[in-house]
């Protein structure tokens, strides 16, 4: 009898710590995941951040300056030979060309953190891909000349090369 007690109490301590490891891992798996999840969330809050509410207005207002440009891209008279061109000739003329490509390369440099944490698995994919897929379409359609001509002259020809990497990814999800 005592031995029956022995075996009954050490399958017991073995299934208790069998449920101990499966805690621990379940537990650690649901850390992770809320961890991911709040730094996703980090990002979506810092695209609303005073900086990137800048960013966006300087890039919102040089559209808006040029939105003869605009109508033209619409009613699809533009090649991407005349964009490329166009974009090389404003990014100097731009009446404020620092304040522009600050704003370009803000954008590219915030791409690249959402990009890094999204290919990392250290955010929540599909929480990004629901708040900035749409974004970074338009985005990177609208500033992929810029990133060109600004990676061209400084001879770092993948310049927001992520931008681009984010667009496919939500192009194909």
């Amino acid at each position: 009898m005592r031995q029956n007690i022995e075996l009954a109490l050490k399958i017991l301590a073995a299934a208790i710590a069998v449920f101990g490891v499966w805690k621990f891992f379940s537990d650690r798996a649901l850390a992770v995941e809320a961890e991911r999840r709040a730094t996703a969330l980090s990002y979506i809050e810092a695209y609303g951040s005073a900086e990137m509410i800048e960013t966006r207005n300087v890039l919102f207002n040089f559209w808006k300056e040029n939105d003869t440009f605009v109508d033209y891209m619409r009613a699809k008279l533009v090649s991407e030979r005349t964009y490329a061109l166009f974009a090389s000739v404003t990014i100097d003329e731009h009446p404020d060309t620092e304040a522009f490509q600050t704003a370009i390369y803000r954008l590219v440099n915030f791409y690249e953190q959402v990009w890094h944490c999204r290919t990392a698995d250290l955010c929540d994919p599909d929480m990004l891909d629901e708040y900035f897929c749409d974004r970074v379409t338009l985005q990177a359609a609208a500033y992929q000349p810029f990133l060109d001509e600004l990676g061209s002259r400084s001879g770092y020809e993948s310049f927001g090369s992520s931008l681009g990497d984010f667009r496919v990814s939500c192009t194909t999800r």
